[in-house]
């Protein structure tokens, strides 16, 4: 149980790669992976997620990259919210 707790709460330290600015195939390439789908409900559109995130990056910034530090913070809520276990909460 404290393994799963930890993974609830801290999800971000599992999935998300150690990379500096991310470039939005590389966000939804991760989106779509293996882990990140067997974490997810499997009617989460997690790639569906980070393409908004995207979309909304793009259009405030006028940027094609988000810094990892930024990305993080918009998608481990995400994944919090999808998580199998938490999905229809």
């Amino acid at each position: 149980m404290q393994n799963f707790k930890r993974e609830v709460e801290s999800p971000s330290r599992k999935f998300l790669p150690k990379l500096d600015n991310i470039a939005r195939g590389e966000a939804e390439s991760w989106a779509a992976s293996e882990p990140v789908q067997g974490y997810v409900h499997k009617w989460a559109n997690m790639v569906g997620e980070v393409t908004t995130v995207f979309d909304e990056w793009e259009k405030d910034e006028k940027k094609s990259t988000i810094p990892m530090s930024t990305l993080v913070c918009k998608l481990t809520p995400l994944l919090k919210k999808f998580h199998k276990n938490n999905f229809f909460k």
